[in-house]
């Protein structure tokens, strides 16, 4: 990760948030070809929040399922979820947390 912002958040949620996000793209490459299991993780700053951006193969994703998921995790800290097809094979799935 680029960014030392996750400070933010203690250790148990930091371990938590990535241990989650990390089984959400391990999950997505089992259910997918040997070819199409690739995963990228990228983290940035954009307009003063934080993002963490998992492009991963495409599987059905559950938004509201991650949402909820994400809200126990993060506790009071504000955030929104995104989720784009890029192709038949991947898909970005973006978390932007509120750093203000």
């Amino acid at each position: 990760m680029e960014y030392d912002l996750f400070g933010i958040f203690n250790f148990d949620t930091q371990l938590n948030l990535f241990e989650y996000l990390i089984d959400i793209s391990i999950n997505s490459c089992l259910e997918t070809t040997i070819e199409n299991r690739i995963i990228i993780i990228k983290s940035g700053i954009y307009a003063n929040n934080i993002f963490l951006k998992l492009t991963i193969p495409v599987l059905l994703i559950k938004k509201e399922h991650i949402e909820n998921k994400l809200k126990k995790l993060l506790n009071d800290i504000s955030f929104s979820l995104s989720f784009k097809e890029l192709d038949n094979s991947y898909a970005d799935l973006i978390v932007f947390i509120k750093t203000n």
